[in-house]
């Protein structure tokens, strides 16, 4: 049968060898994620996380992690295939007990039932599948949003509240890009707003707490049709929302007031409407669609202003998409213009505009953290360097103020602490840094390897975690005289935060949800249905954007839009394959 003929194809000559190589690259990260040392404290000293020398233990690490990488990857791919057949199963006894004539083209499995449905009578639906959604999470999250008020507020979004008031004196002489200036207009135009009803500073917080609260439950609810429109039984809506509804990560992200909130769910939409481009039959038309355009033209300004590592993301998902449309381009005209547009606009705003404004500062110490903390590394454990490396390295920092703050896993503690520490010299000439540093490398790649590793082990290590920026419900010392209140305490005597304490102890870590995805993505190759990787491309372009240039080690909320993608990870697992078309698509 078809079925049997689709699964005996999964475990071809060509399958095989993926597996194997498919196994090893995702065992690769627990591997060497047991090779480090972490004392669960993230500022701690180079003697308390290090990278232990390669030993037996080592050797047993990699078997562990084969079998276990093999096990989840075969599983995961028979409960695909078993979920294969049993849409078969029901599609055949669907047009089995059929009288009628020629019926309908069935869903695939792979949603794309709009072709072949009413479609105001879906969108009807639909919405009403938003909204039921929508007040779901909006519930179940309330005891989050009573328990920490006016809001989780971070040491950065104090900042750009600052900017907010010293707008009032200074104009935009009191906003930089340190800080996205795009959310720090969003915080000036909320205390704008507040002051026309004579809002405290709390009330402003709480204000925007609202603000962020009802649209993440919003994103949020979208996915969740999203979803449903891309799959069979209603059983995966109820479990996905069960699980929005009810995992912490989610509603104490909706009450953390920092910009890493807002980032990821733009991300989110932004990595959806890449999806719904490559989800559908006819994808020249809907790359001339003017209303699909303008979504993607929408949520990349947001993806590119809300975070200063936004940018590449649009830039290179853009072009793959250009790329896989370069033999028909002059039917894409509008698309490739859009693209040209948006590169210009982003790149004149963020460079003339912002330098004429004075906007944009640390740009350089921020992008070269991870490469100046494996020269950080090669100096403490006194690897061999010339007069003239070091005299380069005394430049921007004396070796001795780095021997006395290098932290592995925390570059803050050199930028910030370090006496002597001037980034102007590296600033000047950013080429000559990179040559300087990629002699380095080359010199001692084993040492920058370990610096690496341990700069970056929370992104990429999932035994490695920790509460730093992890969530931030509470709110930061300020000079404001703004208080964490537990309305929810006051009033009934019970709480969620010792839930979240607890939580916080013993927390997940980022690379958890990467490898979630990574799996996904192997079960994909292995499908060779490429073309749900474009959905998981934004995400995985953040996340390398952080392993190039992260300042801390661990921070979850850099790499948020891997939880949010949770569902979508587990989903895939079930989704069918796509059967293939035999009449050849009109163009248009």
């Amino acid at each position: 049968s078809g079925d049997n003929h689709a699964c005996h194809r999964r475990y071809s000559a060509r399958n095989v060898i993926l597996y194997c190589i498919l196994t090893l690259l995702l065992s690769i990260p627990m591997t060497l994620g047991g090779q480090i040392v972490y004392n669960g404290k993230l500022m701690g000293r180079p003697e308390e996380n290090y990278v232990k020398p390669v030993d037996g233990t080592t050797f047993l690490h990699f078997l562990v992690a084969v079998l276990i990488s093999f096990v989840v990857l075969f599983l995961a791919d028979r409960i695909n295939i078993l979920y294969q057949k049993n849409i078969l199963r029901k599609e055949q006894e669907s047009s089995g007990n059929s009288d009628a004539a020629p019926s309908e083209p069935k869903d695939s499995g792979f949603g794309l039932r709009e072709a072949d449905r009413d479609r105001t009578g879906a969108w009807k639906q639909e919405l009403k599948s938003f909204f039921l959604f929508f007040l779901v999470l909006i519930i179940a999250w309330l005891p989050y949003f009573l328990s920490y008020m006016p809001g989780g507020v971070y040491s950065d979004t104090f900042s750009c509240i600052t900017e907010a008031y010293n707008m009032d004196t200074s104009g935009f002489d009191a906003v930089n890009n340190h800080q996205p200036v795009l959310y720090a207009m969003m915080w000036r135009a909320m205390v704008l707003f507040g002051r026309n009803f004579n809002f405290s500073i709390e009330e402003v917080i709480f204000a925007f707490k609202c603000c962020q609260y009802l649209f993440m439950a919003g994103v949020l609810a979208y996915l969740l049709v999203w979803l449903r429109r891309r799959f069979h039984f209603k059983l995966e809506s109820i479990v996905s929302t069960l699980f929005l509804a009810f995992f912490p990560l989610f509603p104490l992200y909706a009450v953390s007031l920092w910009k890493d909130t807002l980032f990821s769910l733009f991300l989110l939409l932004f990595s959806l409407a890449m999806a719904d481009y490559v989800l559908v039959e006819d994808r020249e038309r809907v790359l001339r669609s003017r209303k699909y355009l303008l979504k993607l033209c929408i949520l990349a300004f947001f993806v590119s202003f809300l975070r200063n590592n936004g940018k590449y993301i649009v830039f290179i998902c853009f072009a793959v998409i250009l790329l896989m449309n370069l033999r028909k381009l002059r039917h894409q005209w509008r698309f490739a213009g859009m693209f040209l547009a948006l590169v210009l606009a982003i790149q004149f705003v963020q460079g003339p505009v912002y330098d004429r404004k004075k906007f944009n500062v640390d740009s350089t110490v921020e992008s070269v953290g991870v490469p100046m903390q494996q020269i950080a590394y090669l100096v403490y454990y006194d690897y061999d360097l010339s007069e003239d490396e070091i005299a380069y390295i005394n430049r921007f920092c004396p070796v001795e103020s780095i021997r006395e703050n290098y932290n592995p896993c925390l570059f803050d503690t050199i930028k910030w602490y370090a006496p002597g520490f001037d980034i102007r010299p590296v600033d000047d000439d950013v080429p000559g840094f990179l040559r300087f540093y990629a002699k380095l490398f080359a010199k001692h790649p084993a040492g920058c390897l370990k610096g690496y590793m341990l700069a970056t082990a929370g992104f990429w290590a999932p035994n490695i975690a920790s509460n730093i920026a992890y969530v931030y419900p509470t709110v930061f010392d300020n000079k404001f005289g703004v208080e964490s209140t537990d309305f929810l305490a006051d009033r009934f005597g019970w709480s969620v935060r010792g839930l979240v304490d607890a939580m916080c102890r013993k927390p997940i870590g980022s690379a958890v949800f990467l490898l979630v995805m990574f799996f996904a993505c192997a079960l994909v190759i292995l499908r060779k249905d490429y073309k749900w990787l474009l959905l998981f491309l934004p995400a995985i372009l953040n996340w390398l954007t952080v392993m190039a240039a992260t300042p801390i080690a661990t921070s979850l909320r850099y790499v948020y839009i891997l939880v949010l993608l949770l569902p979508v990870d587990v989903l895939v697992v079930l989704q069918a394959e796509q059967k293939e078309k035999s009449t050849p698509q009109s163009d248009a």
